[in-house]
């Protein structure tokens, strides 16, 4: 049964995720669909792509990734095809899928020149619709991907904060929020796993202790751990990080006493 998992900006308040899928049923009537998200803010790539490289390994192998995350629709950005070792990722070409070389090689990337598989006409202002709907929905009916277009060589790499090590400090910033409030940097766990006895979590000079599970501390009381997608997390246990700290998206986070601790590896 194919599958096709789908991810964008557009919230659910308007009919456009509504009529992306009428658009990929009708092409691919017995397709599963399933929501990642739609609350992506708008526009917000890096957000988008946090989301998809945290979620997308736990698909059965072949889903098909519709990614419309697109303040660039209408202009000259590429409309791509990725086929990774396990999946296949349908996007823009604004640095959204950027990590699937990295996490799924091997990859081929096709642009997606072929309008046969676009839907016509095509207006300016919803791809999501016109181009990136019908295009996973027939590579999911198992159109190959050399039909959609030519093979691309690169593709945009997105403009992030990736974490490094500064002398004994290790940086990295709050890059997501969940609903709970919780922050989510960009440090990985492989970082600092099995050392958090021997570091120290700073925020603003704040010292947040390491923990295993929230309630570890007292109900009120930050701290930070490993969340379940492998990140370091900020929380508050029964509260909302977010709000009680005052933290804002792009905010930087150390760990220190990190020479000997950490894996100074950060690829």
């Amino acid at each position: 049964m194919p599958i096709i998992a789908l991810l964008t900006d557009f919230s659910t308040r308007d009919s456009f995720v509504a009529v992306m899928k009428a658009v990929m049923l009708r092409i691919c009537p017995n397709v599963t669909i399933i929501d990642i998200t739609h609350e992506i803010p708008p526009g917000a790539i890096e957000r988008g792509a946090f989301i998809l490289r945290t979620s997308f390994s736990e698909f059965p192998e072949n889903t098909v990734f519709c990614v419309v995350v697109d303040p660039g629709v209408g202009s000259a950005r590429k409309v791509l095809a990725i086929r990774s070792a396990h999946y296949v990722f349908v996007g823009p070409d604004n640095g959204i899928l950027s990590f699937v070389p990295i996490q799924d090689s091997p990859v081929i990337i096709h642009e997606c020149t072929n309008e046969t598989f676009f839907r016509k006409p095509i207006s300016a202002t919803f791809h999501g619709r016109d181009k990136f709907a019908p295009v996973a929905a027939h590579i999911a009916s198992g159109t190959p991907l050399g039909e959609v277009g030519p093979i691309c060589e690169q593709i945009q790499p997105l403009c992030t904060n990736e974490p490094f090590i500064d002398g004994d400090t290790l940086h990295g910033v709050v890059t997501y929020f969940d609903r709970f409030g919780n922050a989510v940097t960009t440090i990985p766990a492989h970082l600092i796993a099995g050392k958090e006895k021997q570091l120290q979590c700073r925020l603003r000079g704040r010292v947040l202790p390491f923990v295993t599970h929230y309630s570890a501390v007292s109900a009120g009381k930050p701290c930070c751990l490993i969340d379940s997608f492998g990140f370091l997390e900020i929380a508050v246990n029964s509260g909302c990080a977010e709000k009680q700290l005052d933290i804002t998206l792009g905010e930087r986070v150390t760990v220190t006493n990190a020479r000997d601790s950490v894996n100074r590896d950060v690829r």
